[in-house]
């Protein structure tokens, strides 16, 4: 009876019903780290909307360690926004790049022939 492994439908149930939960705690966490920046505060005492936010996060399952992980990460060091620059070449050619790859691509090499000179 090939195919028919009690296992194997588990593990489809299992990967779906996980695949939709990471969504979901993702996007928790995506609110908890606007609640923290718009707060001021990552303390739920101080700041209604990250109160709000957690009480959600419970309702959904996640774990504690998860959550103060987040609101610490937004605090110590915050979201790193990407900057993307736009870089005008010849014939009028506009090139978005973001700032890593503006660094990679142009910076290095620009400062090693510099130094080469």
């Amino acid at each position: 009876m090939a195919g028919h492994s009690h296992w194997a439908n588990i593990q489809h149930k299992k990967a779906a019903k996980d695949k939709k939960k990471g969504k979901v705690l993702s996007k928790l966490v995506k609110l908890l780290y606007v609640a923290v920046k718009e707060g001021n505060s990552g303390k739920p005492e101080e700041n209604p909307r990250l109160r709000l936010i957690i009480d959600k996060c419970r309702a959904a399952n996640m774990p504690k360690d998860t959550i103060k992980r987040a609101i610490d990460k937004m605090i110590n060091g915050g979201l790193k926004e990407s900057v993307n620059y736009h870089l005008l070449f010849a014939a009028h050619t506009v090139v978005r790049t973001p700032e890593r790859l503006l660094r990679r691509w142009i910076i290095k090499p620009l400062k090693k022939w510099l130094a080469a000179a």
